[in-house]
């Protein structure tokens, strides 16, 4: 049995009508396992919850578990080691804890859970399906990241308080969905997408100003445009006159051009967190799934927080 310290060790057996003759202090050591991805942590809890479910003992179904040559010899060594602490007399939430990591929290308190509901060979099932569809999520977003081959950054430092940034990255995408910005490119294709970028930033008492220039190749489409954002102070640093324009084409060759201007307030009220009231125009916009040449009118306030 497993206690923080004596006195709750003394505490446990007295509760099951027992005396303690004997205990001993064990020390953590480091982890020795690594952590198990959602799949692998799906496929345990789905064997798990089967074998439970048919009526097996939790030893033995861990004794089945763990000699499963089908898996690797790593994860069959951490299936031994929770058989070996369970036998020993520890809970399976507990010894799956001891393995230091190697189980997401959320699974552990789940079947400790269980440990005192009855129902462990039902919550070993839902949490295989939670962490498959887990699993197939993080394979998904995975797949719809750009890789970039070739990133490079270039950061000049030319006066007091102004920085030149240039960016360039050669990669490839992969569409989860058809896009309207290029609807030559398929879900589910992958394609050429390339960026590069060029920039500054300036900060002073006065004012602070930040622009960049952008272009960008996705399969046959080529999308460039340009923006400049700045503040100026209002009499105390909290309070500030914000304003910006920006020119975007989103596919030169359909004429997907928009031009945005902002103008407004912003407070800053504690630290980082500040409150906005801006205007807003926008040349063309989205409406349905057509885009829209047209000018659009908006009032903007918004509030932003932030917590470090």
């Amino acid at each position: 049995m497993k206690a923080n310290d004596e006195a709750e060790l003394h505490g446990k057996l007295k509760n099951d009508g027992m005396l303690l003759i004997d205990s001993k202090e064990v020390q953590k050591g480091k982890t020795i396992h690594k952590k198990l991805k959602y799949d692998r942590v799906s496929d345990f809890a789905r064997n798990l919850g089967k074998l439970l479910g048919a009526g097996v003992t939790l030893v033995r179904a861990l004794r089945i578990i763990s000699e499963d040559e089908s898996i690797a010899e790593s994860e069959r060594k951490i299936y031994a080691d929770i058989l070996r602490q369970v036998r020993s007399g520890m809970t399976l939430s507990d010894a799956m804890e001891e393995q230091g990591g190697v189980f997401p929290a959320l699974f552990v308190n789940m079947i400790r859970s269980a440990e005192t509901g009855g129902n462990m060979d039902q919550t070993a099932s839902n949490m295989a399906e939670y962490y498959s569809k887990e699993y197939r999520l993080q394979q998904k977003i995975k797949s719809s990241t750009t890789y970039p081959k070739i990133l490079g950054v270039l950061i000049v430092i030319a006066v007091k308080g102004l920085n030149l940034v240039a960016t360039g990255q050669i990669g490839r995408g992969h569409a989860v969905a058809a896009s309207l910005y290029n609807p030559t490119i398929q879900q589910g294709q992958d394609y050429k997408r390339n960026r590069w970028t060029v920039g500054f930033d300036y900060k002073s008492p006065q004012f602070k100003l930040h622009g960049e220039y952008l272009e960008g190749y996705d399969a046959d489409a080529v999308s460039r445009g340009a923006y400049v954002t700045g503040s100026v102070p209002l009499g105390t640093p909290k309070l500030e006159f914000v304003g910006g324009y920006d020119f975007f084409n989103f596919n030169t060759d359909l004429g997907m051009d928009q031009h945005k201007a902002v103008a407004g307030l912003q407070y800053w009220f504690f630290g980082k967190c500040r409150v906005q009231a801006q205007y807003v125009y926008k040349s063309a916009y989205i409406a349905g799934n057509q885009f829209v040449h047209g000018a659009n009118h908006a009032l903007m306030c918004q509030l932003q927080v932030r917590f470090n």
